[in-house]
């Protein structure tokens, strides 16, 4: 049952990450961002609360990337980042995953 539902996560995980991937590829033309551009960069993770294993769903993203993953409006979550490291990312919650991101 554990197996099936991790499965199902990883499904999950994969599909966001290809939508991100699709929707913000011509990003990575532009090169990598500075300190200056848009903000911290971030991670999004997703943990499976009984095993305890992480996956990174996104890396070094900046933060309007992490806000569509998580359906969270941009504005919301550079306010929350500027006074926190990290903030749950509920779009990617389900039962037994939590997911959050991270500023570096």
């Amino acid at each position: 049952m554990e197996e099936m539902n991790m499965r199902r996560i990883s499904k999950v995980v994969a599909g966001f990450a290809l939508a991100g991937v699709a929707t913000f590829g011509g990003l990575s033309l532009a090169g990598p961002a500075s300190a200056g551009d848009s903000g911290p960069l971030v991670n999004v993770v997703v943990e499976d609360v009984l095993t305890g294993n992480e996956v990174t769903v996104a890396e070094n993203v900046a933060v309007p990337v992490a806000a569509t993953l998580c359906s969270i409006d941009v504005n919301v979550l550079s306010n929350i980042l500027s006074n926190t490291e990290v903030t749950e990312c509920k779009a990617l919650s389900v039962v037994g995953k939590k997911a959050w991101i991270k500023k570096h």
